[in-house]
C-alpha cells in the first residue's frame, strides 16, 4: 500500500517565494522549531514591494505560539516594508534583516519599541525563514 500524500508541501521540493505554499512551509518550520513568543504579544507584517504590494504575509507572535499567515494584518503593531530583492536576500540568509534595516532597505513603521522587545523571537523567525529560503 503506497504511503498517503498530504496537502503539505514536500520539504524537498522548492516552493515559490511568497506564495501560499511558501507561507505554509514557513509556518510549519516555525512549528517544527517550537518557536514561541514567551511573554511577548505582537503582530508583525512584512510587505514585499516590487512596485506594488505583492506577497504580503504577517507573523502573529503570542506567548504560546508564533504563526505565519498569508496576507496583510488588519492592524499590525509593526510593519516592515522592503523590495523583492531585499526580501529574497533576507529569506535566504544571505543578508540579515538588521543589516537591511540599517542600510535603509527595510523601512519600519509602527511601534519600534515593541519590536525591540521581540529581538530573540525575531531571530528565531529569521532562522526559520532561512531554513526554507526564498524557494522553499
Amino acid at each position: 500500500m503506497p504511503p498517503s500524500r498530504s496537502n503539505e508541501p514536500d520539504a524537498r521540493e522548492p516552493v515559490p517565494f511568497l506564495t501560499g505554499a511558501w507561507v505554509e512551509a514557513f509556518d510549519q518550520q516555525l512549528q517544527r522549531l517550537g518557536v514561541v513568543g514567551d511573554d511577548a504579544e505582537a503582530s508583525v507584517v512584512e510587505y514585499v514591494v516590487d512596485g506594488s504590494e505583492i506577497g504580503a504575509y504577517h507573523v502573529v507572535i503570542e506567548p504560546a505560539s508564533v504563526r505565519v499567515l498569508p496576507g496583510a494584518a488588519t492592524s499590525p503593531d509593526v510593519r516592515l516594508t522592503q523590495d523583492l530583492t531585499t526580501a529574497e536576500a533576507v529569506a535566504s540568509g544571505e543578508r540579515s534583516a538588521l543589516d537591511a534595516f540599517m542600510g535603509g532597505d527595510i523601512v519600519l513603521t509602527g511601534d519600534a519599541d515593541r519590536l525591540r522587545g521581540l529581538t530573540e523571537v525575531m531571530t528565531r523567525i529569521g532562522e526559520a525563514s532561512s531554513a526554507i529560503g526564498p524557494l522553499g
